[in-house]
């Protein structure tokens, strides 16, 4: 079982009791009327839907349950809202920097000192990882659209490190999304950092050696 799986579980009893929490509250849950919630629930009827139609019996329908987060989105979201603050994206990035920091140096580990070939993490695969490490490492950018500090360049790092720890896992695949991520950073942000972002991004890309990679 990969990490992604492993963790896959204690987010669905989070959101469940996150959902009893509501149930029993004065105000009681009531039906999400947000567009996101809304989506989430039909496209859960929508799989639902597809595998009645392509179920061989009661066991083959037990597999729409693997897609509940869709249906437990709305009370999990009602419960983080009442969380929610200004200073919220800022640590989010913060905290998606640090695990991009903390991704390359277990990757370098394991392939220069681990002689590992490629970097897998720990309990997962290059792939996983790879994908991982994609996505937090440009949720690290956020940090440059939302703090106002002196060393949110520092943000730009995310997906450097990102990119890095990719390479070094010598999967292929989840890179081919960062020329995409790039190009929507770039017309979010507006600003000239962005183009030397780009550059340093594809310099990387073009610049490792990737003959070693493998998906």
């Amino acid at each position: 079982m990969s990490i992604n799986e492993t963790w896959y579980y204690p987010l669905m009893i989070l959101a469940v009791l996150a959902a009893l929490w509501q149930a029993v509250r004065r105000d009681r849950l009531r039906l999400p009327r947000d567009k996101a919630s809304l989506c989430f629930l039909a496209a859960f009827a929508l799989i639902a839907v597809a595998f009645s139609v392509t179920a061989q019996g009661l066991r083959d329908m037990a597999y729409s349950a693997n897609f509940i987060m869709f249906v437990l989105f709305a009370p999990l979201s009602v419960v983080l809202s009442r969380a929610a603050s200004g200073r919220n994206t800022v640590v989010l990035a913060t905290l998606a920097l640090a695990g991009s920091v903390i991704g390359t140096v277990i990757a370098a580990y394991q392939v220069f000192i681990v002689d590992a070939g490629r970097a897998t993490s720990y309990g997962s695969d290059p792939i996983w990882s790879t994908q991982a490490a994609i996505i937090v490492g440009f949720i690290a950018l956020l940090g440059m659209v939302s703090s106002t500090s002196r060393y949110r360049f520092f943000f730009v790092l995310g997906p450097i490190l990102g990119v890095a720890t990719a390479v070094l896992s010598g999967s292929r695949g989840p890179i081919l999304a960062v020329p995409f991520l790039v190009i929507i950073f770039v017309l979010l942000g507006g600003r000239r950092w962005w183009i030397a972002l780009l550059a340093t991004v594809v310099a990387l890309l073009l610049g490792t050696n990737t003959n070693g990679a493998h998906d």
